[in-house]
């Protein structure tokens, strides 16, 4: 039987020199070719198909594959150049996966199109995101695909409260991680502290500088908790001033990591760290949940869906319940304490990467 190729284009692996949504694609693309066997019985086999071989992701190795720096792409971009698959790679594909929203969709595809919903962040917040935005076809994308996947049911409900005749169109695929097998890797250097740990980009919406607030009403003094900045890049200027300012320069550190050090950074802070405004998923949930991390998160919809039974949520806006829950050791829980080991062991496996494939590969077999 010949196998059902599955065309990834290269737009998040050309945005993205690393970062959750170009892990995911990674991920995904990593483990999806099977023989065609299903729980349900024999299937058509799957091929992924990579339709680039220039990119700039940290993440994405393979033969023939080729990385660039990610700034000659933003150069293209601003030129007008479509990073999205062109037409002529569609050849021989029988169903085309679009990793991100740039430029416009294919016109006529001789194939299926998926898409995949991350969030609705920039239609719900839009003071957050400058015009430029490559989000700005997103609804495009969307009218011109035969399915969406969306990482989560909140986004998914949000996308439908804007555009309600896509509703059908949609199936939500929660994201995953491989974080409880990956080996930790001590990381040297740091201060003898205790720290709790951010992981990710850092701009408006993320709420950091409620962490700021709440770390300043901590006790001072050589033995106060730190926090770890990792995953969003070097501290900015204006960062860096806003530390000062605070008096938090020696207690507030931006930290790189690869994947063993970032597993060993879950295991040993006091708690994770997620004080978002908004968010479509949420990654370091699952990341701490896999490592067996207490978490403090903001009380959001997608929080509640997500990591509603191991996490601890609080009110985003409110500082004074992030000073009471980073002052108070009693309630920096791990899942597995709040879980139990049957429940920690379930969702541990339903957050795995063989789901995730699982269920990637029962949509593209129904569109084929």
């Amino acid at each position: 039987m010949a196998p059902l190729r599955i065309g990834f284009d290269r737009q998040i692996f050309c945005l993205m020199a690393r970062g959750g949504i170009s892990r995911h694609f990674h991920d995904l693309i990593a483990g999806l070719a099977d023989a065609g066997g299903t729980p349900e019985g024999p299937g058509r086999p799957l091929q992924p198909v990579l339709l680039f071989r220039c990119h700039a992701n940290r993440h994405l190795h393979g033969r023939g594959l080729v990385r660039l720096p990610c700034l000659g792409y933003r150069l293209l971009r601003r030129l007008g150049c479509d990073l999205a698959a062109s037409p002529s790679r569609l050849t021989g594909i029988d169903l085309l996966h679009a990793t991100y929203y740039l430029g416009l969709p294919p016109q006529q595809p001789p194939c299926p199109l998926v898409s995949t919903l991350h969030d609705m962040t920039p239609e719900r917040w839009p003071q957050f995101f400058p015009r430029g935005s490559p989000h700005g076809a997103k609804l495009a994308w969307f009218a011109a695909s035969s399915r969406i996947v969306s990482v989560s049911a909140s986004s998914a409900a949000h996308l439908v409260e804007l555009e309600p005749g896509l509703a059908e169109r949609l199936r939500v695929i929660h994201l995953a991680t491989g974080f409880a097998d990956q080996s930790p890797t001590p990381l040297t250097g740091l201060p003898r502290r205790p720290f709790f740990l951010y992981v990710g980009r850092r701009e408006g919406y993320k709420n950091i500088d409620r962490l700021l607030e709440a770390l300043v009403r901590l006790d001072g003094g050589d033995t106060a908790p730190q926090l770890l900045l990792v995953g969003g890049g070097p501290l900015r200027t204006a960062e860096r001033q806003r530390l000062q300012l605070l008096g938090l320069q020696q207690r507030v550190r931006a930290q790189a990591a690869d994947d063993g050090q970032l597993a060993w950074l879950y295991r040993h802070c006091r708690a994770v760290l997620v004080p978002s405004l908004a968010e479509g998923f949420s990654l370091p949930l699952i990341e701490a949940l896999a490592c067996d991390a207490p978490v403090f998160a903001s009380d959001l919809t997608v929080h509640r869906e997500i990591g509603g039974a191991f996490c601890d949520l609080l009110d985003p806006g409110d500082t004074e319940a992030w000073v009471t829950a980073l002052r108070d050791r009693a309630r920096q829980i791990t899942p597995s304490r709040r879980l139990g080991p049957r429940a920690l062991a379930e969702l541990r496996r339903y957050f795995s990467i063989e789901r995730l494939h699982a269920d990637h590969r029962a949509l593209y077999r129904s569109l084929a």
